[in-house]
């Protein structure tokens, strides 16, 4: 049989030893020795920080210093029986536990009751490792001895999470945060282990292993024993990892599965396959950030020598948190390599340097418009601000007759001048006999009703949207007949009893109707209208403020009859009457105007109660107590000005 030697790792066998050689901590290092040299060290220290920094290493440190027998400048000096004995683990002056494993009450009662027990040397130091894995039994059965510890007793507190550690505990602690080392710290500590035991690897076998450590001395060297057991870096992490975030980054699908797929071959698992690329991620993401060469990152470098286009800080972005969003749905996956390359192909786009292509209508017709709005910027730089200025001049005169058009709306109509639509109008056929027997036919069709219920199905209802986007005290013409006309126009046929036929009805409300088949200067159609668009702004806040919820139920030669809510209601717009009938009068040319008020429920027309005022004004105070006004049916204008509105009693 031949002769073995038990192989110690690297990370083991190259421990710090001394102060100086902790490497990336010198802010921890510099205050203990200074604490040692001035003879102000404190009972209590709490080491944190990621793992691989140096925490367990610094507090034995710390043990060895206390009790060397010849320390130099605050350092121990390593040879002395006291500091073998705590570097061989059999020291009676260090005492260590892994709270991980001993967690529970127990477990500290039997490391408290050792603490009064005298030391061999000057000092006690005792060493608990993770201590936020305590209990909280445990951590309040510390906390007395922590706070008020015998003499030449030191408690060192080791953890990768601060915040889990008892406040009450952190408040008595001087506490350390170590940091993370540098890519280039870590590169020399290989180099250095390497040569001092005898390893001999070229030179991105370094570079490979200080990438792997992310920041982790123990993971460094871990990693070092690695590619010192395979003699060079292993396949796989070395070339096709960041080629295949470059196919991402390049938008190419096909490339980013066969690399994937040779990765998986190769016995790469999904999840480390992810960690590998957000590995190299980082050193492009930190290279672009701090605006380093591009030497200092395998993926940048990489493009360099591939003559692409190097990526932009947002396109690592986007590429990072890409493949972050992909990681949480490996660990749960019922296949998990499908997840990771469906999920890697996704990628391709977001993180590059053009956008994706898509397949959702919306995008493309945003990108054809952005396109567009880009052709014709450019034109106008390009033929001079002259130029341009004759063109807005040329535009504003065009928009006094034409409004600017709109996208198309789902049934692909366009708004229109107001004098086209009269054209369009005057084109349109007589009324049917039946259809004008319906007096509410025209107000049906022209006008928004105020709730939905009292709509007729067929009618097209304008959205909230929409509703929004028009000013409400004086909706244009055109966008009350627009729907009507082009209703007309899809359908050659209407059924007389149908509702959807009334729509046709606002056609009427033109210059024609306006002369009118009778003596009368106006139709109830065109009062309907007119009443909105202007009447209504001739009126006295108070006066638009109760004639709001009426409707008008006729008008006939020199007579106009208006149905307000109730009867209540009727009574208070009686002092009015005289105003409103003054203000049609001069609407129409002075013809003289009867006006007559009635109440809802003396109108003997079930069908004609379904249509009110349009709400196209903001409400009024009229000065009166806030319950008087809301009996009177202003709750109910309110609601439809205000859609979800409700009245709240008191």
């Amino acid at each position: 049989m031949s002769n073995t030697v038990d192989h110690v790792s690297l990370y083991r066998r190259f421990r710090p030893q001394r102060f100086s050689e902790v490497l990336g901590q010198g802010h921890v290092t510099k205050a203990l020795k200074n604490a040692i040299i001035n003879g102000h060290v404190s009972h209590l220290y709490l080491f944190s920080g990621p793992r691989g920094t140096g925490k367990t290493s610094t507090a034995r440190i710390l043990a060895k210093a206390l009790n060397c027998e010849s320390p130099t400048d605050g350092e121990p000096c390593s040879v002395c029986e006291s500091c073998i004995s705590v570097v061989e683990g059999r020291s009676f002056d260090v005492e260590e536990l892994d709270a991980a494993s001993n967690s529970g009450v127990d477990s500290i009662r039997a490391l408290i009751a050792t603490v009064p027990n005298a030391s061999v040397g000057e000092w006690k130091v005792y060493i608990i490792d993770e201590v936020h894995m305590l209990s909280n039994a445990a951590s309040s059965a510390l906390l007395k001895t922590l706070e008020e510890p015998p003499s030449r007793v030191v408690f060192v507190l080791a953890t990768t999470d601060p915040h889990k550690v008892l406040p009450t505990i952190r408040s008595r602690a001087q506490h350390f945060e170590f940091k993370l080392l540098t890519t280039e710290t870590l590169e020399g500590l290989a180099k250095s282990v390497s040569e001092a035991a005898g390893i001999d690897l070229q030179s991105d076998a370094f570079e490979w292993v200080a990438n792997r450590g992310s920041g982790s001395a123990r993971d460094t060297l871990s990693f070092l024993d690695q590619v010192a057991a395979l003699g060079s870096v292993p396949d796989g992490s070395g070339q096709t990892v960041p080629a295949l975030a470059m196919a991402i980054l390049n938008n190419d699908p096909s490339a980013t599965f066969a690399l994937s797929q040779r990765l998986i071959a190769d016995g790469f698992d999904p999840q480390r396959i992810l960690e590998e690329m957000l590995l190299i991620s980082r050193g492009a993401f930190v290279a672009l950030a701090e605006g380093a060469d591009t030497d200092s990152s395998i993926l940048l470098n990489l493009a360099t020598k591939q003559a692409d286009k190097l990526p932009n800080l947002a396109s690592i972005v986007r590429f990072v948190q890409g493949l972050s969003a992909v990681g949480p749905t490996l660990k749960e996956a019922i296949d998990s390599t499908l997840i990771l390359q469906a999920g890697l192909i996704g990628l391709c786009g977001s993180g590059g340097t053009t956008p994706a292509a898509s397949n959702d209508p919306e995008v493309h017709a945003l990108i054809g418009r952005v396109a567009k709005l880009e052709a014709e910027l450019a034109i106008l730089k390009s033929q001079g601000p002259a130029h341009t200025s004759g063109q807005n001049q040329s535009h504003a005169g065009a928009e006094k007759d034409e409004p600017t058009k709109i996208a198309d709306s789902p049934s692909g109509n366009r708004e229109r001048p107001e004098s086209q639509i009269r054209d369009d109008l005057k084109r349109t056929p007589p009324r049917s006999a039946k259809s004008a027997s319906d007096p509410m036919a025209a107000i049906r069709a022209g006008m928004r009703s105020t709730s939905k219920a009292s709509e007729p199905s067929g009618v097209p209802v304008p959205s909230d949207s929409e509703n929004a986007s028009q000013p409400l005290d004086n909706p244009p013409l055109s966008s009350r007949v627009t729907e009507a006309v082009s209703s007309q126009n899809e359908s050659s046929t209407i059924e007389s009893e149908d509702p959807p036929a009334l729509k046709a009805e606002v056609l009427h409300t033109t210059e024609e109707s306006r002369a009118g088949t009778d003596n009368s200067p106006f139709t109830r159609e065109l009062l309907t209208i007119d009443w909105s668009a202007s009447i209504l702004d001739q009126l006295s806040p108070k006066a638009r403020a109760r004639f709001l919820s009426g409707r008008f139920l006729s008008a006939e030669v020199g007579k106009v009859v208006i149905v307000l809510p109730n009867g209540a209601h009727r009574d208070r717009c009686i002092e009015f009457t005289a105003e409103v009938a003054a203000a049609i009068s001069k609407k129409y040319g002075g013809a003289p105007v009867e006006l007559v008020l009635m109440a809802e429920e003396e109108v003997s027309d079930p069908s004609a109660q379904s249509t009110k005022f349009e709400p196209s004004m903001e409400i009024f105070n009229d000065g009166e107590s806030t319950s008087e006004t809301l009996t009177d049916g202003l709750s109910e204008i309110i609601s439809s000005v205000f859609p979800g509105a409700r009245e709240i009693d008191g």
